[in-house]
């Protein structure tokens, strides 16, 4: 059954036996699902990008990392910014709280903004949940000023409502079906944590800052655009669709991936290519020994740093899964 997935292949090494699987971010098809089960039953530990051991550097030391009061917008290119935040906000937070978020937002650096405005377009629901969730915090820390002021007095009314306001919001936000859940990245953690699989992250806290740091911020910029954007994608990225991936056409993604622009490329050398030879070290005697999976992305196994080229140089046998 694990045929029915696209890019699936097995390593095998002195008769031990490791699965590797490409994703992309997109539904999973509900007849495929069996197939992914069989992978994860089959493994003892799954390696993902960022697994529930992902860290980043202590709070104060990743926002040293993080902030940076990136030049990255003129002042007509801020506004659209400003205006597309303030547009997918409104509904549910007061201007007060949008101000807020937007002021911290400028204190990023470019490859932090565009985390952001990605989270924000492709998990809308998920953001909100954070932004409410970040602001019962504040509201908590007010409270506890507010109540060693009073003697133990009450509560200001307004804190109290906005407080109810914001689980309101986080509610919605948690029970709300989402389509990203399905996608298949999420279904395979979903699944491999009920099976009580050791999940690891690939990707660790001050390297994967130190890569983003590396690349320029025209390049973040564009794909800043790409995201507010996407009827206006003159940026040299791979353009795919769910049907692209699920037809299997290793080929087909070879040949986008070197369509690249010359800015898109140096994004895929650092976020790619570098976090591959990093990973690569990390988890090579892991998976000599056997019973491992890694899912990740498609290109991080097909491209020249990828699994699929470099584990046969170290004695394993690549198979792919079709």
């Amino acid at each position: 059954m694990a045929k029915d997935l696209p890019f699936a292949w097995k390593a095998e090494y002195q008769g031990n036996v490791s699965y590797l699987i490409g994703t992309m971010h997109y539904p999973s098809e509900p007849d495929k699902l069996s197939a992914l089960h069989q992978l994860i039953d089959a493994s003892k530990t799954v390696y993902v990008e960022k697994g529930s051991d992902f860290t980043l550097p202590k709070r104060a030391e990743y926002r040293r990392l993080r902030d940076g009061r990136s030049t990255l917008f003129n002042r007509s290119e801020r506004n659209k910014v400003e205006s597309y935040i303030r547009q997918q906000l409104q509904d549910d937070f007061s201007e007060e709280i949008i101000a807020s978020y937007l002021s911290n937002f400028y204190t990023r650096k470019s490859w932090s903004m565009f985390d952001e405005i990605s989270s924000l377009v492709n998990d809308p629901l998920g953001f909100k949940h954070q932004i409410a969730s970040d602001r019962r915090t504040a509201i908590e820390e007010a409270t506890k000023k507010e109540i060693i002021k009073n003697s133990g007095g009450p509560i200001p009314k307004s804190l109290s409502t906005e407080y109810a306001a914001m689980g309101n919001i986080m509610n919605h936000a948690a029970t709300t079906e989402n389509e990203k859940d399905n996608i298949i990245d999420l279904q395979l953690m979903s699944y491999a944590l009920s099976q009580e699989k050791v999940i690891r992250s690939l990707d660790e806290g001050q390297s994967t800052v130190e890569i983003e740091d590396s690349i320029p911020e025209s390049v973040w910029k564009k794909l800043i655009w790409w995201q507010i954007d996407p009827g206006d994608r003159n940026t040299g990225l791979v353009e795919m669709d769910e049907a692209d991936y699920w037809r299997g056409d290793i080929d087909y993604f070879k040949d986008a991936f070197a369509e690249l622009d010359e800015d898109m490329r140096m994004f895929n050398d650092a976020i790619c290519d570098g976090r591959n030879n990093l990973w690569y070290p990390k988890v090579l005697d892991d998976l000599k020994q056997g019973d491992k999976l890694i899912a990740v992305g498609l290109n991080h196994l097909i491209s020249e740093t990828g699994f699929t080229h470099r584990l046969p140089q170290d004695g394993f046998s690549v198979t792919r899964i079709d």
